[in-house]
């Protein structure tokens, strides 16, 4: 089927996109700082978590 580009893709399903001289990058940045902005931890601390190098995590 044929279809047409409307507007140049930045942003869709939470997936930011950008053109670099390279090809495309694909970035969820700004839906991973929307969800704290809606969580109201924009201007949280960052803290260090301590984890084993080799520690597998079952998938549940």
């Amino acid at each position: 089927f044929r279809t047409e580009d409307l507007v140049k893709l930045q942003y869709f399903l939470g997936i930011e996109v950008a053109k670099s001289k390279d090809g495309l990058v694909i970035s969820q940045r700004k839906y991973a700082l929307d969800i704290l902005e809606e969580s109201d931890l924009m201007n949280a601390n960052p803290i260090d978590i301590p984890m084993g190098p080799k520690i597998n995590l079952p998938p549940n």
